[in-house]
C-alpha cells in the first residue's frame, strides 16, 4: 500500500489523534474525543448538521465516527482488508443492538487503501444493519485532507518526515534547504508533540525568536528542525547560523523570501563560550529589529549555558528588552508519561528489532517509561546502538537495559559522540560557505 504519507508509522495512537484533529476540520468543533483502546470500538459522536459529504448534499442527525488501524507490518493488502469487513460487521452489529440512541450517519476511517469492491461491501454490510447513511474514509484520501488543510501538518509535524519532501515543499526551498532536510528527515518521522513543542512554535508565531533551552539529550535540537519542517512547507529557507555575523549577512541579502534562522547551541556547545555570548549580545538589537513574519530565530542552549550566558553577559538586558525572557524562553520540562510512551514506541517501532526484541522491551516498557534516566536521546541509543550489540549474544534482559540508561556513555560511546560532534561542525560550516557564495 503505496502512500503519499506513510500514515502506517505513526501507529494507532497518533493515528487517532490524526482522524480526531481532521474530523474536527471537515464535520465540526462538536465532534466529541475517542475512547477505548486499540482493540475496542473507539467511537466518537456529533449531533448535528454538517456540509459533509458535501455542501450540496449535507447529512444531520447524529453521527457516529469509528477508526480501525491496521499495521501494514502485520499483515498484507489483502489480510488487512478483510480483517477490516470482519472489524466493521462486528462494530456494525453491536451499535445497532444497543438499546440505546441508533446513528443516522456513519463514517469509517482507515490507513489502509480501499477497492472499489471494499467500499462496496462495507455500504451493503452497513444497510444490512439498517445503518442509512454510510461513508468510509481511507488511506489515501487522508493524504488528500492532508493536501487540503496544511495547517494540520503543524498538529502532526512527523507526517513531513514521512512524506515525499519534494512533492510538498517549494522546490526552491527544498534545493537551498537540502542539507538540512538531509540530516533531519529520518528523525522526524519519530517525533512525538510534547507541550514543549506547542509552547515553541506559539511563541515562535507571535515573537518571531524562541528560546529553547534545556539539559543534554532532552531533544531540543529536534524540536527545532520539526519547526524547520512545518515553515519550509509554508515556503520558508531554513538557515542553520553559528554566529550572529552569519545571520546579518544572509538576512540583509533578503533576496531568497522568507527566511527561519536556526542557532543550535547559540552561546557554546558543552560550555559557555564568552567570545561567542559577546558578539551575539553586540548585535543582539539588531537582529531583533530584522525579525518579523517572514524573518524568524530559534535559538537552542543548554539551561546551566543559557543561564551563565545571560549572567556574564549583556544579553540579559537585551533578551529581557524583547518583550521578556519568560515570554521567549521554552524550557523543556520533564516530559510527562504519555509522551515518554510515545517516544519509546516510535523509537522502538523504528529500530528495526526482531520478535524476541520486541517482546523484552514491550515487557519492560512500564519499567522503561518510569526510569528517572529515561531522556528521547538514551531512548534513541538504546534502539539503535545497544539492543544491535545484544543481538548475537542473547543476552538482551532488562538489567542490561537499565544499566545502559543509567550509563550508555561507555568508552566507545564518547569516542563515536566527539565524532558526531565534528561531523556536525564540518556540516555547518560547509552549509555557511555555501551560503556566502550564493
Amino acid at each position: 500500500m503505496t502512500l503519499k504519507y506513510r500514515l502506517n508509522t505513526l501507529g494507532w495512537y497518533n493515528f487517532e489523534r490524526l482522524a480526531q484533529t481532521l474530523l474536527k476540520k471537515i464535520i465540526g468543533p462538536g465532534v466529541t474525543s475517542f475512547g477505548g483502546s486499540r482493540d475496542n470500538g473507539r467511537d466518537a459522536t456529533f449531533s448535528g448538521s454538517a456540509s459533509y459529504p458535501s455542501a450540496a448534499t449535507q447529512w444531520s442527525g447524529y453521527w457516529i465516527f469509528q477508526v480501525k488501524f491496521l499495521d501494514f507490518e502485520e499483515f498484507t493488502p489483502k489480510e488487512a482488508r478483510v480483517r477490516l469487513l470482519n472489524e466493521a460487521k462486528k462494530e456494525f452489529q453491536k451499535i445497532t443492538s444497543r438499546n440505546g440512541k441508533k446513528p443516522d450517519n456513519y463514517i469509517l476511517i482507515t490507513n489502509i487503501t480501499l477497492t472499489s469492491n471494499n467500499r462496496s461491501d462495507l455500504e451493503a454490510i452497513a444497510q444490512n444493519n439498517r445503518i442509512s447513511n454510510f461513508i468510509s474514509i481511507d488511506g489515501n484520501e487522508i493524504c488528500e485532507f492532508l493536501d487540503i488543510h496544511v495547517e494540520l501538518r503543524q498538529s502532526h509535524p512527523q507526517l513531513l518526515g514521512l512524506a515525499d519532501l519534494k512533492s510538498i515543499i517549494n522546490a526552491d526551498v527544498y534545493t537551498r534547504s537540502k542539507l538540512y532536510f538531509d540530516e533531519w528527515s529520518p528523525h522526524i518521522g519519530k517525533f512525538v508533540e510534547t507541550q514543549a513543542y506547542g509552547r515553541a512554535m506559539q511563541i515562535l508565531k507571535e515573537h518571531n525568536f524562541a528560546v529553547i533551552d534545556g539539559p543534554p539529550e532532552v531533544g531540543k535540537s529536534m524540536i527545532a528542525a520539526t519547526g524547520a519542517f512545518i515553515y519550509s512547507s509554508r515556503g520558508f529557507q531554513i538557515n542553520v547560523i553559528r554566529d550572529p555575523t552569519d545571520f546579518l549577512r544572509i538576512r540583509g541579502s533578503d533576496d531568497h523570501g522568507p527566511q527561519l534562522f536556526i542557532a543550535d547551541d547559540a552561546v557554546g556547545s558543552l560550555s559557555y563560550d564568552p567570545g561567542l555570548t559577546e558578539r551575539w549580545s553586540q548585535e543582539f538589537s539588531k537582529i531583533l529589529r530584522s525579525l518579523d513574519e517572514n524573518h524568524k530565530l530559534i535559538w537552542t542552549a543548554r539551561s546551566y549555558i543559557l543561564k551563565e550566558a545571560i549572567q556574564k553577559s549583556r544579553l540579559d538586558d537585551k533578551v529581557n528588552s524583547f518583550p521578556g525572557i519568560h515570554e521567549i524562553l521554552v524550557e523543556m520540562s520533564d516530559l510527562s508519561k504519555i509522551e515518554k510512551a510515545e517516544i519509546l514506541y516510535k523509537h522502538a517501532k523504528g529500530g528495526g528489532l526482531n520478535d524476541f526484541e520486541k517482546g523484552v522491551i514491550k515487557e519492560s516498557a512500564e519499567r522503561i517509561v518510569q526510569d528517572k534516566n529515561f531522556t528521547p536521546e538514551r531512548i534513541r541509543q538504546l534502539m539503535n546502538d545497544y539492543i544491535p550489540s545484544c543481538r548475537n549474544k542473547l543476552t538482551l534482559e532488562w538489567k542490561g537495559i537499565n544499566d545502559f540508561l543509567k550509563n550508555p556513555g561507555k568508552p566507545g560511546k564518547r569516542r563515536s559522540i566527539n565524532f558526531m560532534l565534528l561531523k556536525k561542525l564540518c556540516y555547518y560550516r560547509c552549509l555557511i560557505s555555501s551560503s556566502s557564495q550564493k
